[in-house]
């Protein structure tokens, strides 16, 4: 399994401090998990999980990381993208 990432849109593009990622997961067997951890903002961890078995949000994240392919309204820092399948493939 293996996640391209095909863009990124920085701060400097959009000016106003907000960034976003956009990815594809190639390979796998559905459905997918998305973990993505990021810098601290206002003292607390980016953290979003989202769980497309059963289409709702995992591990308590209060991010919303839902829309498979598209992580938007990110501040400046680096993403971690973890991706898992239904078998347990990472």
């Amino acid at each position: 399994m293996s996640i391209i990432v095909n863009d990124i849109i920085d701060d400097s593009v959009t000016g106003d401090g907000i960034g976003a990622i956009k990815y594809t997961v190639i390979g796998g067997v559905k459905p997918y998990r998305y973990e993505i951890e990021g810098p601290l903002i206002n003292g607390v961890r980016y953290y979003c999980c989202y769980d497309e078995s059963t289409g709702k949000p995992c591990n308590n994240s209060k991010n919303n990381c839902s829309t498979k392919g598209l992580l938007k309204d990110l501040f400046g820092g680096t993403y971690t993208i973890k991706i898992s399948d239904s078998v347990g493939s990472v």
